[in-house]
């Protein structure tokens, strides 16, 4: 098959087509061929080192071994069958009609306008720059603002009778190579790929080179380079146009580009205020030109300092002196007072969700022992209207130990919803932490249910799929230390052991865990150090921030 650009050569934004071509083995053509065609910029896929596979390779791998049947349920060796062959099998059973439906988008992509830039965007006084001055072709310029990289993903192209197919489409204003991808598939055994390029080029091309993203007050030269892919010399005016910037000197440039050549023109300009900046630069030579439209992300400054105090207002007014700080940018930061009877008032409604929780899982018991064993003394103490009674607390409280304890596994661990379902590593070391601690509030827990759990923590690693990423290996093995702790059974040397594996780049949450564990002076102030190199801070509070990717569901991890 081929799969090749009707014309190679396009200016940016123009209308493109592909010409798709579907032939067997004997040279005959393939009407009816279904074809997946694939436009996307070269430089992204190059990022990635992105290749098209064989589909052939893909529906035909090979799933034995020399010892057996190796069974992968993996896309990659997947041989799918005839769609129509499995509806026809179905009428037959059922002697029904059954109707199908595609849920598959067309490809198309709306325009990538910005209908209030241009407001955002007029020059100041002073500070235009008339660019018809370049020639009697230059008028409005039409501005480059759609970068999308993917130009065109169609995955329901079907062959004429002759075996071919055109794909038209509208390319973005990316200034590129484009990689044209195409996949053909017929009936259930007949597969072919193919690939080529497209070039989109103007004559005269402005690239901006700005940074990925800009702080506040920051002053920086901004290059825009000029690009001639003529045969002859060019005269350009360029003329730079911004939003949320301020340009230090002339907005314009008249500049001499060679033949086939390309040139650096830098604007000196500062940040104006936190938010996005917008800049839009323009250039024209004679017949020519071409302009390109560039947001960046302006953040705050990178370093804050929070100052707290904390009283009690009993009866009357209490007076607070404060010292306005010096040199610091008075767009940024402030004053915040904050008044309340008690801070447990905020752990009321998680009470409440938590005691009327309806699932009967490992993690929703576990979770509900830990929270109320915890806050049941101080919800007591400060009588908090409609909270459970103490009695009513006691026998939630003994009722889910009963029914989480029912859920152990022979191996110790345990799972989701049954006994006897596969132990999961984080579910069982909840689990146990849960029982720990209600064993030593009191609560009565099975010894035998202990000791299998304790086994379990001891061999954690273990239980652990190999497969899984180091970071959540590492986070399970520091929670269990964490909890066999709280059991009376310190292992210094494992958390140790676990720092000199990972040393910093351990999660925060198993630095916390390991850090009452270590007993060594050096590693608890290496822990104490990296904690206040990433803890972010205000003047109510000092945050941590923690990522475990797609291994997150793993371990009920959530960013919120």
């Amino acid at each position: 098959m081929s799969a090749e650009p009707v014309t190679a050569t396009v200016e940016p934004g123009a209308d493109a087509a592909i010409a798709v071509s579907v032939n067997d083995a004997t040279g005959a053509p393939v009407p009816g061929a279904d074809v997946l065609v694939v436009v996307a910029d070269e430089a992204v896929l190059a990022l990635s080192g992105y290749q098209l596979i064989d589909p052939v390779d893909v529906f035909y791998r090979t799933a034995f071994t020399e010892v057996g049947l190796e069974v992968d349920r993996g896309r990659r060796s997947i041989l799918l069958a005839d769609p129509q062959e499995l509806l026809d099998a179905i009428r037959e059973l059922e002697g029904t009609i059954v109707s199908t439906t595609t849920f598959l988008g067309d490809g198309a992509g709306g325009d990538d306008a910005d209908g209030g830039f241009a407001a955002d965007l007029a020059a100041p006084e002073g500070r235009s720059v008339d660019l018809a001055q370049g020639g009697d072709g230059a008028g409005e310029i039409e501005v480059r603002q759609n970068f999308d990289a993917l130009a065109v993903f169609d995955p329901e192209v079907t062959t004429g009778a002759d075996g071919t197919a055109t794909v038209e489409f509208r390319l973005p204003d990316n200034l590129t190579r484009y990689r044209v991808m195409a996949i053909a598939v017929d009936g259930t055994d007949r597969f072919g790929s193919s690939e080529s390029n497209l070039t989109a080029r103007l004559p005269l091309q402005v690239r901006p080179s700005a940074p990925r993203f800009l702080n506040f007050g920051d002053d920086f030269e901004l290059p825009i380079v000029l690009q001639n892919l003529t045969d002859e010399a060019m005269d350009v005016d360029v003329v730079l146009q911004t939003s949320n910037l301020e340009i230090a000197g002339s907005a314009g440039r008249r500049v001499a580009v060679p033949a086939n050549d390309r040139i650096e023109v830098r604007f000196p300009v500062r940040t104006e205020s936190a938010g996005t900046a917008r800049f839009r630069a323009a250039a024209v030579s004679a017949d020519h030109a071409d302009a390109a439209t560039v947001a960046l992300p302006v953040y705050t400054p990178a370093t804050t300092e929070a100052f707290a105090t904390y009283g009690t207002v009993d009866d009357g007014a209490v007076l607070q002196t404060l010292a306005a700080p010096t040199g610091v940018f008075p767009q940024f930061g402030g004053l915040e007072v904050t008044t309340s009877s008690t801070a447990v008032q905020a752990l009321t409604d998680a009470v409440f969700y938590l005691t009327e929780y309806p699932y009967r899982c490992a993690d929703a018991y576990a979770s509900r022992i830990i929270a109320i064993t915890a806050l049941r003394p101080v919800l007591d103490a400060f009588g908090i209207e409609d909270m459970p009674t103490p009695a009513e607390f006691e026998a939630t409280l003994a009722d889910d130990i009963k029914e989480l304890s029912a859920l152990q596994n022979w191996d110790g661990g345990f799972g989701w919803w049954f006994r006897d379902q596969r132990s999961r590593p984080f579910q069982s070391i909840q689990a146990m932490h849960a029982l720990v601690v209600a064993a030593k509030e009191g609560s009565s827990v099975s010894q035998e249910v202990m000791e299998n759990g304790r086994w379990y923590l001891r061999n954690i690693r273990e239980h652990i799929p190999a497969d899984w990423t180091q970071e959540t290996k590492d986070m399970l093995e520091a929670y269990a230390l964490h909890v066999r702790n709280l059991d009376g059974e310190a292992d210094a040397g494992a958390a140790r052991a676990l720092w000199n594996r990972g040393g910093a780049d351990l999660g925060l949450d198993a630095l916390a865990w390991i850090w009452p564990i270590v007993a060594d002076a050096g590693i608890e102030a290496e822990i104490e150090r990296t904690f206040r190199n990433r803890a972010t801070e205000t003047a109510a509070a000092a945050t941590f921030a923690t990522d475990y990717g797609e291994d997150a569901h793993l371990i009920l991890h959530s960013d919120r």
